[in-house]
């Protein structure tokens, strides 16, 4: 004979010839007895835990990036620009997707993206550092800190990661800082201090070895390599080395070829007329009465931004407005050749998002 206690809160059943039948010879029910606050509370618990499911399937659903752009869980290096929704392309791009979907991090340790995504950073830093949301300054810390490594690693453009670290400190400094709570600002704070205390005690550490250096070398061998470098601090500092540098450093041809690098042809006109305008009236100082093309480099550069080329920036598709890295790629619709898309300087890539 089999037994069993389905059917019914406490309720004995026995198998027979018939089936199932109810032993109608228990003369007690078997009942638990359970407080009425223990059942509320049991009832709150799981109408709890169905409302959090139902929220963390909408928070998903709308975090998630759209399927006409792409999918947060994709491997994917392409954003597609858009500043509005559109049947198209649902909602818009914001500098967080810019951050976390084009491997920004990664591209750091390219030599060909490195310069590209140092000074995309820094503009990043000086314009829409208050503006950003609390994860996509995480985002943004995270590619600073793969910045300083590659700096410290390989001792490039130190200057220019010391200027990004002290204006992020300027900002965390002001009083309409948003961070979200005291924690996170002190958190923030103190891994400044530290990229500032590391950046501080990187040194070059000098040769100890008897080969072959820069001042052995032909002069005319130093003279191109000097004009190799496009960065005027790199120029000045290299002619602190020894007489022969100073000289060199010093060349016309150095600094008209810097300034054809980094300005166009109009703000070169304008700069020299400017300054023959001020040198008639005499208001330039005795050393700058011949104006040579240092003194028109400097004065440009405190007039106009200085144009930066890059070997590997990031490119525009004309056809379909997505950013894009050229070895990645993108889904276009139709054929993608040369002049469907274009290179986007990271300030135009910032005046989009």
């Amino acid at each position: 004979m089999a037994v069993s206690l389905w059917g019914g809160a406490g309720l004995r059943w026995i198998k027979g010839p018939g089936g199932w039948q109810e032993d109608v010879t228990q003369s007690e029910v078997i009942v638990d007895s359970i407080h009425i606050n223990q059942v509320k509370k049991t009832i709150e618990m799981f109408l709890r835990s169905k409302q959090q499911k139902a929220y963390k399937r909408l928070y998903s659903y709308l975090s998630a990036a759209p399927v006409s752009k792409c999918s947060a869980k994709e491997s994917v290096t392409w954003l597609q620009i858009s500043s509005e929704g559109s049947k198209e392309c649902h909602g818009y791009s914001t500098l967080g997707e810019l951050l976390r979907r084009l491997h920004l991090s990664g591209s750091v340790w390219q030599q060909g993206r490195f310069k590209y995504v140092i000074c995309l950073t820094e503009l990043i830093v000086k314009k829409k550092l208050s503006t950003l949301s609390v994860t996509s300054r995480k985002h943004l810390f995270i590619l600073v800190e793969t910045l300083i490594q590659r700096v410290i690693e390989t001792s490039e453009r130190i200057r220019q990661m010391k200027r990004i670290v002290a204006v992020v400190f300027r900002s965390l400094m002001e009083k309409n800082y948003f961070v979200g709570s005291k924690l996170a600002w002190f958190a923030e704070v103190e891994k400044v201090r530290d990229w500032t205390s590391r950046l501080n005690q990187l040194t070059i550490s000098p040769r100890i070895d008897l080969q072959l250096s820069i001042p052995d070398l032909p002069v005319c061998v130093q003279r191109n390599i000097i004009r190799m470098l496009d960065d005027h601090e790199d120029i000045e500092s290299l002619s602190h080395v020894n007489k022969t540098l100073n000289h060199l450093c010093k060349e016309s041809d150095v600094w008209r070829s810097i300034c054809f690098n980094h300005f166009s042809k109009n703000q070169l006109e304008e700069c020299e007329a400017v300054l023959e305008r001020r040198r008639l009236k005499g208001s330039l100082s005795g050393n700058d009465v011949e104006l040579t093309w240092r003194i028109k480099y400097h004065f440009m550069l405190k007039r106009f931004e200085i144009q930066e080329t890059f070997a590997d920036p990031l490119l525009l598709c004309k056809r379909c407005y997505t950013v894009f890295w050229r070895e990645s790629g993108h889904p276009c619709v139709g054929n993608v050749s040369e002049t469907t898309y274009m290179p986007i300087h990271p300030k135009q890539l910032i005046s989009l998002l």
